[in-house]
């Protein structure tokens, strides 16, 4: 009978959700935002760069008369030399002419001292590119003077072609590390951000609930245990469906790009389009080159699903706690802060974690059981972990749930039918202590 009552609350609590506009919406609209959002970055990003080449205007006053005519043949369109002083030059700068002026005197070369003016209007990436190429050519030309030929520069210049391959139980398989590290980057921030949507969630309903009397009706058939726990389970299941569909779409996403990208003709004309672009350096055709779809295997997934459920139902139950010692959502940021905070943290080590997922105290963070929702994933994405780990992870996912369920219960079971002034932190943990 207990657990009809609890199934009756996990039906309902979920259909409610599941039935809404907002879930269908969300749902659907949700990965094609985030779609939408990473094509708009990257339109930007090289709509922006064209507009920069095609606006650029640099002067060389070179007085070395060696440098300035290897930098111009990088891009005759932005570079041009120019034998105005530098009051002239500096004032077609403060009037938006040209957008730098770099002076290089005789001795150059041998000091290396290099004086560039530039405009209001120029960023760090503008800068560092022009430095970069004045740099370059001061080292060149130092080469050349030093006796070593343009075929040996050339030689010493010339970009490794390092392949990499990684060896498994199941033999040789090329190396997909960028792409897992991008992927795993993505998982944790999507593991985030449904821990504090789906948390708030359960926080918000349990506060409606009380603002509208509805679980004093509740409370005369269930008990608040029961209650809680099918709220937590209900919208649970509702985010589950909401991650299963975009595991899907995803794969079959993935699959679509695998069927184009493993055409050597569709292949050869995306790197025909890219190395048509000045813009890329060599690092970036190189990931071009080496693009493919990462080995994602079903254990991936289960860990996934696993750790967002587990995470989900730690922070859940903690969340409908707090959401039970209040009346005002207002009220439940505060109280809630501390959760919040325990969220944020491993977002914040989410870089050091993707970088280097094998490091003893990434590690040992990855196992502690607020954190690995998604330090964990990052983790299992990026690298093959000791089974150990993952074991001992799972063993205190659980422990922590069944721990937190005990004092959510204790918690919701005061808090519940407590109306007008909010709990202390202190009336809480007085909670605690009692039977």
């Amino acid at each position: 009978m207990k657990h009809n009552k609890i199934l009756t609350i996990i039906k309902h609590e979920y259909m409610l959700k599941i039935k809404s506009k907002g879930f269908i919406i969300g749902t659907i609209l949700m990965p094609l935002g985030f779609l939408l959002f990473v094509v708009a970055v990257a339109g930007i990003t090289y709509f922006s760069m064209l507009n920069e080449n095609n606006n650029v205007q640099i002067a060389i006053n070179d007085k070395t008369n060696k440098i300035a005519a290897n930098i111009i043949e990088i891009d005759i369109e932005k570079y041009f030399k120019s034998n105005d002083n530098a009051d002239v030059l500096k004032n077609k700068v403060l009037n938006n002419e040209i957008q730098a002026a770099v002076f290089l005197d005789e001795d150059a070369i041998t000091t290396g001292n290099v004086q560039v003016f530039i405009n209001e209007q120029s960023g760090l990436n503008f800068l560092d590119n022009l430095r970069a190429n004045i740099e370059n050519e001061i080292k060149n030309i130092r080469l050349l003077e030093s006796g070593i030929d343009v075929e040996t520069l050339n030689q010493i210049y010339a970009s490794a072609n390092i392949k990499t391959d990684k060896i498994t139980e199941k033999g040789t398989l090329k190396d997909d590390t960028e792409m897992k590290t991008i992927i795993s980057y993505i998982m944790g921030l999507a593991m985030y951000m449904m821990m504090i949507i789906y948390g708030s969630m359960v926080m918000q309903g349990v506060i409606e609930e009380k603002q509208n009397r509805i679980v004093e009706v509740l409370a005369s058939s269930v008990s608040p245990f029961q209650i809680m726990f099918g709220k937590v389970v209900g919208l649970g299941a509702v985010g589950l469906t909401q991650v299963v569909f975009w595991i899907v779409l995803i794969a079959g996403g993935m699959l679509f790009a695998g069927n184009i990208f493993s055409s050597p003709d569709q292949l050869n004309e995306v790197m025909s389009l890219v190395e048509s672009s000045p813009e890329l350096n060599n690092n970036m055709l190189n990931l071009v080159k080496d693009i493919g779809i990462p080995t994602i295997n079903i254990w991936h997934i289960f860990g996934f699903l696993f750790y967002f459920l587990s995470g989900y139902f730690i922070f859940a139950t903690l969340f409908a706690a707090v959401g039970s010692t209040v009346d005002q959502m207002q009220d439940a940021n505060a109280m809630s802060m501390p959760l919040t905070l325990i969220i944020i943290v491993p977002i914040m080590m989410i870089s050091p974690t993707v970088l280097n997922p094998e490091g003893t105290y990434i590690a040992i963070f990855s196992l502690f059981p607020f954190f690995a929702p998604i330090l964990m994933v990052a983790r299992i994405m990026s690298i093959s972990i000791p089974i150990w780990q993952i074991l001992l992870s799972i063993v205190l996912q659980i422990a922590t749930f069944l721990l937190c369920l005990k004092i959510a219960g204790k918690i919701y079971r005061n808090g519940m039918l407590r109306y007008g002034k909010k709990a202390s932190y202190k009336e809480v943990f007085s909670w605690l202590r009692l039977k």
